[in-house]
Parts: structure tokens; sequence; C-alpha cells
């Protein structure tokens, strides 16, 4: 019999994670880091819940929660990260330091797990926020009630790693004196591109199509049939305004700029700029030719 169609349900989406974690137990040791993260996360847990959250997971150093409304989920986060930040607290003094990402949408809702898009988009938010941020898309902004409006301001429209289109991203600043002022009048959109030729083909990396892949299976957009190419040879990203190059090789990758250096990284990101060729371990026929251009 064929498997059953899962079904969506609109559902907004609350990471939660501990800044600099890694770092923590680095510092303060596993006993010490460990009691601080799991004090820290039962504090976060505690206030969600009583702000109407599900927690569906704990994530190591983080945790998913669902909510049945954006704004619930927003005023959770609020008090969650008010209680964090109290100068008065054991975590202020000791250091520790909380994110938030939140966004809406359709979603498979399975027992004590949930999957689709909605996920991506709040984990991606997450890690573009730094230590007390809560950043939230626009589809959670869009349903705000005013007063919640007001203490929002707009970051920029980002493409988010490894996904097509771009996103509204807002941060939540509440009454804070201190915040940054926003001097964007509206949200920028990408001026550039990157072309890829490889012969007769071009493919242009831009918020459309943000992402390309090279290697030696015939799966990838770019195939370089070479026992010296990987399965997996390489990436390219469109991140924000910049094309980054990502190296998933054995014998790495190889770029050559335009009446520039050489330069070679292996299981490394490089930046894109200006134009050259890109050598996946062995120069493919026809090369593999890129170009950053003015859209």
């Amino acid at each position: 019999m064929p498997a059953a169609r899962a079904s969506l349900k609109p559902v907004t989406v609350l990471f939660a994670d501990i800044v600099a974690s890694t770092a923590l137990y680095v510092q303060r040791g596993d006993a010490t880091a460990f009691a601080l993260t799991a004090q820290c996360l039962g504090e976060v847990e505690r206030h969600l819940v009583a702000g109407g959250g599900r927690i569906r997971k704990r994530l190591g150093d983080g945790l998913l929660a669902t909510f049945e409304s954006s704004t619930a989920a927003l005023r959770a986060a609020q008090i969650a990260r008010s209680a964090l930040i109290d100068p008065d607290g054991t975590l202020v003094r000791e250091g520790v330091r909380a994110r938030f990402g939140i966004t809406a949408g359709p979603a498979v809702d399975e027992a004590d797990d949930i999957f689709g898009d909605v996920v991506n988009v709040a984990a991606r938010l997450l890690a573009l926020a730094g230590p007390d941020e809560i950043f939230l898309s626009g589809k959670v902004y869009e349903v705000l009630d005013q007063e919640l409006r007001a203490g929002v301001r707009l970051i920029d429209q980002i493409t988010l790693r490894n996904r097509p289109g771009a996103v509204l991203v807002y941060e939540y600043v509440g009454a804070e004196r201190e915040a940054t002022v926003s001097v964007a009048g509206k949200p920028r959109a990408s001026t550039v591109a990157l072309e890829i030729e490889h012969g007769a083909r071009l493919f242009v990396i831009g918020p459309e199509r943000p992402r390309l892949t090279i290697g030696r299976q015939a799966s990838h957009d770019i195939c370089v049939d070479h026992d010296a190419v990987s399965r997996t040879h390489a990436e390219l990203q469109l991140r924000e305004d910049r094309f980054v190059l990502v190296d998933r090789s054995t014998n790495g990758t190889y770029v050559h700029v335009d009446g520039g250096a050489v330069l070679r990284i292996v299981r490394e990101e490089l930046i894109l700029a200006g134009a050259g060729r890109i050598v996946a371990g062995i120069e493919a026929d026809p090369p593999i030719r890129f170009r950053v251009t003015a859209r």
C-alpha cells in the first residue's frame, strides 16, 4: 500500500540555543559548563512552556519549540530573554548568552517532532542572530499586533543558505534604549549575480537559484567524470550578497583568478570575486569559468 500522505498544519517554530557553548566547555570545564547549559536551557524551556509553547526536542545546546501563534512565541521569547539577561542572575555573571529564531508557516506535525521548510528557516534565522537577539521572519512580523511591531526593526531581505528566494529578516529589540537605529528605508535587493559557464551551458547563481553543485556523479549540476574529482566535490552558494565556494573533496579545488593568484582550498570555503576558472581536482574540458556581475 502507498504511504499515507502527510498533512500540513500552520505552526510557529522557535529555535533557541546557547551562544558559543563549545568555548564555554573549553574555558569552564565539562562539569561547570554542563551545569550552566542545563540551567540556561531549563530557564528558557520554563518560560516557553508558560507562554504556550510545546518543546519538541532538545538539541545539545539548544531546543526546538512550537506555538499556535506568532504573538505567543515572541512574547515567550521576550520573557525568556529578559530572565536570562537579568543583571542579578547567575547566567549573566557567568557569561552564558542565548539567542532565538522564530518563523511561521505550514509544517508536518509528527508525534514529538516537526518537519518542513519552516523548521529550516527558523534554524537559519537562529544562526544569523547574535547573543541576546531575537530574529523573526516576515511571516511572523506580518501577524504581530501593533504593540509588538513597535519593538521590531527590519534587518534586511536575506537569502538564507541552501534556500531559494529571499526572506525578510527582522529583530525584536523591544524598548531597548541602546539599540542601533536602522537607517534602511526598504529591504535591499541583491545587486550581483554569479555566472558559471561550462561549455555551452550558463548557470546564474542568485536569489532564484542560490546553489550549484560540482562532482563526479551525473546528478550534479556540473559533472566532471574523472577519478581525481570526488563524487561530491564542491558547491557554490549565495549567502546574502556573497558567493561562496565550498570544497567537500579529497584533492581540493583550485581557483584561478584572471590576472591574479591561484588559490587552493581543501574542506574549506572561499568567497569568490572578479572572474576566473574553477578547477575541481583536475582541469575540466571544457573549463568551468566564473564571473561576478552587477545585475
